[in-house]
């Protein structure tokens, strides 16, 4: 861009010289410009990327009157991408499975890595959410329920299956099923002085001190409130007496009276419930869940309940399905499951089945999603445990933590109370069994579990670099004995190739391009009839052009397959084009706030919550330089959990004059 100020026009000679290898010029250096009096003028000179690095451009202008120079330094960036591609599958039987995953040609050898894991438990994530649940700092009823109804849970199943915690030993770096990193981002979450319970005295005392804390709440009508004082609450009442029951059949002495008493006021309660006007349906489903695990209700007092499940919450449903099958109504359990089933959400990409959010009144507990398909894992696993999306709803489970623990203190001890019954049910800290991995047919490792490693994750392979060839990476699993085998493979790497081809592990992105055209469009409003700015979209395909000064809207689509935090979504822009907006900062689009920044080379836009299901993110931008230009792929990717990540497909985008 050349400005004249003088008052006739100019002659000017233009040249330009680059320091380095990363560009070269395609043409002449050297061009001659008339520039009019008083105005600007404007000359391009084509270059190509060669590879990526820094180079200094020095442009000179020289005319008889004056002359100027100009030294600007550019990088050129590297064509590729970061890529990550998994493979995951569940061996129940002794047997072979091979599981397989594309290397390309066309990448950096040395970025290559394979972390690849065996496991035959998920039993160490249940044990890290102890810690969580036992340091909570409050002591309301809930919360005390919620510290003593998983230790019992994990030491009576630890009991049955003949363990002791003092027997595991810690977990392995690598060991952790959804994700190896997720051990190092638990910890982050607890002081240092605060590890996994390994201890089986002091998992006694814990279950020790709730039970006394319990039992000094009860009220005298024989319920319990939130806290302490307070008038009894259903509710409440009904959850501490699910915790005491449970604590009865692991073998805990239970004072029988309290048991009782409490009983007695649930029945009064769901009696009264079912004369008043608008009582949630799900809250008689929850007490008569409770009164069933002591044979203390009859189905015709859950007659209006199971007539109504399915204008009930999802939760409510599950809860229904349970009692009946504890009061022996076998029929009506397996019918009420199966239509609960039959609407769950179920995503066929990363095998896991759940439900969506149901938006009436979502503050209620009865709308919780991870109390829902815990609720839901333990009915499948109670009434028809060999359902086959029964390990789905166990893996949502696994994959929707924070950490080493879920969203509250009463979604992780329902989370567990599910996951100890399905864990228990795949005798899953008794394995007893040989597993054998193989990498393209060479053998990586043997490891032998049973009940004293179950937990200790010693089914890890770790490959780098050259180890790692070209094609197609086969991993094969042989299991010998009687457990389960969960197997996870995680494949990354900077792949060059021409064509980059979009992938992802929990989320997914696609990015569409379109032009848009101006049109006018006439609206109705209270102060008449007003013309407004509209436009007109055109989708853009691989290889169309456009013009230079064209408004081209920029649409990414991003599924994700679970709830996540904190994500970064990156849309690194063609080097012709530039965004419409220059300042970053907070924007709500599309039902969502998201926070944008506007970089050089990229826009990049923040989530702090995504939930599962689709979203989409827009933006503009115009066509400025002609040229033909490649488009690196869209990035996403959660900030604190490092395998959950996508691209999109590369692009190439024609701008001409």
């Amino acid at each position: 861009m050349i400005r004249n100020d003088y008052p006739e026009p100019l002659d000017v000679t233009l040249e330009i010289k680059i320091e380095g290898e990363g560009i070269e010029a395609i043409g002449p250096t050297q061009k001659k410009i008339l520039v009019p009096a008083g105005k600007d003028a404007r000359k391009d000179f084509e270059v190509r990327a060669i590879h990526a690095e820094n180079v200094k451009i020095k442009l000179t202008a020289v005319s008889k009157k004056d002359s100027d120079a100009l030294l600007k330094t550019f990088e050129v960036m590297e064509w590729g991408s970061d890529k990550m591609v998994s493979a995951s599958d569940i061996l129940r039987k002794p047997g072979k499975m091979r599981l397989e995953l594309d290397v390309p040609k066309e990448r950096r050898k040395e970025s290559s890595e394979l972390v690849f894991t065996a496991e035959p438990s998920m039993a160490g994530s249940l044990l890290r959410a102890l810690p969580y649940l036992i340091h909570y700092p409050y002591g309301c009823v809930e919360q005390t329920m919620s510290r003593f109804l998983p230790a019992v849970l994990v030491s009576r199943t630890l009991k049955e299956s003949g363990v002791k915690l003092s027997d595991i030993p810690a977990m392995a770096e690598k060991a952790s099923l959804a994700d190896p990193y997720a051990k190092r981002f638990a910890e982050a979450q607890l002081p240092w002085w605060q590890s996994p319970v390994y201890d089986d005295k002091l998992l006694e005392k814990y279950v020790k001190v709730g039970l006394k804390k319990l039992y000094d709440y009860q009220h005298a009508d024989g319920g319990w409130a939130w806290w302490k004082e307070g008038p009894s609450d259903p509710y409440m009442s009904t959850y501490v007496l699910i915790g005491l029951v449970e604590a009865r059949s692991a073998g805990y002495k239970i004072d029988g009276s309290r048991i009782d008493r409490g009983m007695k006021f649930l029945k009064k309660s769901l009696k009264k419930l079912g004369k008043k006007q608008g009582s949630p349906r799900e809250l008689r489903a929850y007490i008569g869940y409770a009164l069933s695990m002591d044979k203390k209700v009859k189905v015709e007092d859950l007659k209006d309940v199971y007539d109504h499940r399915e204008d009930m919450s999802h939760y409510g449903q599950a809860l229904i399905s349970l009692a009946m099958w504890n009061i022996e109504e076998k029929d009506k359990a397996k019918e009420a499951l199966a239509s609960l089933v039959d609407v769950a959400w179920i995503n066929d990409k990363n095998k896991t089945a759940s439900f969506k959010w149901e938006k009436k009144n979502w503050w209620h507990w009865y709308y919780d999603r991870v109390e829902t398909v815990a609720w839901t894992l333990r009915a499948v696993m109670t009434i028809n445990p060999s359902h086959k999306h029964a390990d789905w709803f166990a893996k949502w489970l696994m994959l929707n933590r924070q950490g080493n623990h879920w969203y509250s203190t009463k979604d992780t001890s329902a989370a567990l109370y599910g996951m100890t019954l399905y864990m228990s049910h795949h005798n899953e800290l008794t394995p007893d069994c040989t597993v054998k991995i193989s990498v393209n047919g060479e053998e990586k490792k043997s490891v032998k579990f049973n009940k004293g490693n179950a937990l200790a994750g010693g089914g890890v392979v770790f490959m780098s670099g050259k180890e790692i060839g070209d094609g197609k990476l086969k991993i094969d699993v042989d299991m010998k004995g009687e457990c389960s085998v969960y197997a996870n493979a995680f494949l990354s790497y900077f792949t060059k190739e021409a064509k980059i081809e979009a992938s992802g592990n929990e989320i997914f992105v696609e990015r569409t391009y379109y032009k848009l055209k101006e049109k006018k469009k006439k609206v109705k409003t209270w102060r008449g009839v007003i013309t407004k700015l509209d436009y007109e979209r055109i989708e853009l395909k691989e290889g169309d052009e456009v013009r230079s000064g064209d408004l081209i809207e920029v649409k990414i689509k991003v599924e994700a397959l679970n709830d996540y935090e904190y994500l970064v979504f990156e849309d690194f822009k063609p080097a012709g084009c530039e965004p419409t907006e220059l300042k970053s900062g907070g924007v709500f689009q599309h039902g969502t706030w998201i926070n944008r920044e506007m970089r050089d080379e990229k826009v990049v836009n923040f989530f702090y919550r995504l939930p599962q299901g689709k979203q989409a993110i827009t933006y503009k931008m115009r066509a400025e330089i002609p040229g033909k230009f490649r488009i690196l792929p869209h990035k996403g990717y959660a900030m604190y959990a490092p395998r959950v990540k996508a691209i999109s497909d590369s692009g190439e985008m024609t701008i001409t004059d």
